[in-house]
């Protein structure tokens, strides 16, 4: 099911928060016509969770519901009687099967005096929010002395494709003149993305869930932020599967596309519901441009750490950790509150060792055991290569928080896996340096910030951290600030009037090669 929504005009639904005015709408509706609309003082809070490793946003919303009233509430028969013609108003009634619905809208508008209508659609892509969710769970809480109710909040494509089947075969998509059923499994193999943008099609009634260009040399229409990748698959569902399980089985085993061939994101754009994959070595090329020292295309703001400066004139000049010209949004860009993280030692040990992909090879009746191309070592390179050396370092040559000790380096820790797909190197990589190259980025150095609330911040791009004023740098402050991977951002709305992003970002590089000693066991 794909769905529309209705344009939101209405002055009604503009409202001050933070000194920014935002159109905030938010609306219970189910399909035997129940339709509630919240006012902003009516939503207590909204937390909206958006995770580059989740395609779907999920979220809570907490509502007031003094003596039950999103339920009881009814217009009084007697004004009805007294002004002919008058809509009468009635609660909502809650059916509890995962077809309560809860469609949430929120813009923010240019200016104080500008219409809501002036916006133009990329502005809303860049900066609005827009969801269809499901209500998955509810609950009664007290909120400051008030009756309130609770509402778990997922995707309605999530819970869609969780219950329906769609039956799919690789073969669909085979274009050939010869029946399906006369071709071998490798000629019924299909690119990965492919079945990924197919399945869903087919889980989401429509075809409409991909963005397509035009290909000015070609004529042709195409996905340019939704890759097909290198890895090609021979797959059929499952009697008992799942849109959503072929949907994860097939993202686990998708290799990127181009000569980089690692992992890949398959993400849901916040405002215009259009579904995305691309490579985590695609992302990270866009963070930082190198030959000018400035952001890239996903470079979004410069975070600044506020705090006494130095006034001694001898102080040696600092280098800057950002790039040049970063974007700052005033007080909006200014650090209320952050946390640190280490790579975690014993997480670290247990993720960062060589993968030995064992498999069985039908066609030359052979096993394999891949370690060459998934040890530890092959993976620091391969991790350096993608997502720390496009990022800016001193002189140009940033170091990979990645070290590795003489057992991580001659194999002498490792883990067996077992690759069912013994004669498709492609796809052996996602069990193998994928798996390393994921694992590295996760157990890496992060940081976690709480500022004041920005709409156009989201999961998959970049920020830089720096300090304000001079200071002596330091060991602490190579590893902290510089360019960050955004892992998850949570916008946070709490009463009328304050709004909040705790942003999540992961930091693969020390500014300046630290020198780990690694000749130890």
């Amino acid at each position: 099911m794909r769905y529309d929504f209705d344009t939101v005009y209405e002055d009604q639904f503009s409202y001050i928060i933070d000194n920014q005015k935002y159109i905030f709408k938010a609306t219970l509706f189910n399909p035997d016509g129940d339709n509630l609309t919240l006012t902003k003082s009516q939503v207590k809070e909204l937390k909206l969770y958006d995770n580059i490793f989740q395609p779907w946003i999920k979220g809570e919303i907490i509502i007031d519901n003094t003596e039950q009233a999103l339920e009881r509430f009814r217009t009084n028969p007697v004004d009805k009687e007294l002004k002919p013609g008058s809509k009468e108003i009635q609660g909502y009634t809650t059916r509890g099967d995962g077809r309560d619905f809860i469609r949430i809208e929120i813009i923010p508008l240019n200016t104080t005096d500008q219409g809501y209508d002036e916006n133009s659609d990329e502005f809303n892509k860049l900066f609005g929010l827009r969801y269809f969710f499901s209500i998955s769970d509810e609950e009664t809480v007290d909120l400051n002395n008030t009756e309130c109710r609770r509402y778990i909040i997922n995707d309605y494509d999530l819970e869609i494709l969780h219950e329906r089947k769609t039956f799919f075969s690789s073969s669909q998509l085979v274009n050939t003149t010869e029946s399906v059923t006369d071709l071998n499994n490798k000629d019924r193999e299909s690119y990965t993305g492919d079945c990924l943008k197919k399945i869903l099609a087919l889980g989401l009634n429509g075809d409409d869930v991909v963005k397509l260009e035009e290909n000015p040399d070609t004529g042709e229409y195409v996905s340019p932020k939704f890759e097909s990748g290198s890895s090609r698959i021979f797959y059929s569902s499952p009697a008992n599967a799942s849109a959503y399980y072929d949907l994860m089985y097939i993202l686990k085993r998708h290799v990127g596309g181009s000569d980089k061939q690692d992992f890949s994101f398959l993400k849901k754009q916040n405002f215009s519901g259009e579904y995305t994959l691309q490579s985590a070595a695609t992302l990270f090329s866009k963070a930082f441009v190198q030959s000018r020292n400035t952001g890239g295309e996903l470079f979004v703001e410069n975070f600044t750490i506020t705090g006494s400066s130095k006034e001694d004139t001898n102080i040696i000049e600092t280098e800057k950790k950002s790039p040049d010209a970063s974007l700052e949004f005033g007080e909006k860009s200014e650090i209320l509150n952050y946390k640190f993280f280490n790579t975690p030692g014993r997480l670290y040990k247990e993720k960062i060792k060589t993968e030995a992909v064992h498999s069985y090879d039908f066609k030359n009746k052979k096993f394999n055991v891949d370690i060459f191309d998934s040890n530890a070592i092959a993976a620091k390179t391969k991790f350096s290569e993608l997502y720390v050396t496009p990022l800016k370092g001193k002189n140009g040559k940033p170091a990979p928080n990645l070290p590795l000790t003489e057992m991580q380096k001659q194999n002498l820790t490792f883990n067996n896996i077992f690759s069912e797909y013994g004669d498709n190197s492609d796809i052996r990589k996602s069990y193998g340096i994928n798996k390393l190259l994921r694992n590295a980025l996760v157990t890496n150095m992060g940081v976690e910030i709480i500022v004041k609330g920005q709409t156009l911040r989201r999961s998959g791009t970049f920020f830089s951290l720096d300090r304000a004023g001079d200071y002596i740098d330091n060991t602490f402050d190579n590893k902290l600030l510089g360019i960050y991977f955004i892992a998850e951002v949570q916008h946070e709305f709490v009463n009328d009037t304050e709004y909040y992003n705790k942003i999540i970002g992961i930091k693969t590089y020390h500014y300046e090669d630290p020198k780990f000693r690694e000749d130890m066991i």
